[in-house]
């Protein structure tokens, strides 16, 4: 079982253990926990914010032995 994933915040400032991380429309990425959240980083686009989540997963799975990031398919 997954237990997190340590990431530093695009400033520098944060480090915080993510168990689930989001992409905002705003292109913001937050480690989302309840209701509250520690913000990540700011992207341009939600465009751009899903390009970097796609780094993390690819992060995860090189970490792991097994493939531990699914994505849901579109359709």
């Amino acid at each position: 079982m997954m237990k997190g994933i340590w990431i530093r915040s695009q400033d520098g400032t944060t480090l915080t253990l993510c168990k689930t991380v989001k992409a905002w429309e705003s292109g913001r990425i937050v480690n989302n926990y309840g209701k509250d959240y520690v913000h990540l980083g700011d992207y341009g686009t939600k465009e751009r914010a899903k390009e970097v989540m796609a780094i993390i997963a690819n992060f995860i799975q090189s970490k792991t032995k097994d493939d531990e990031v699914f994505q849901m398919p579109l359709n």
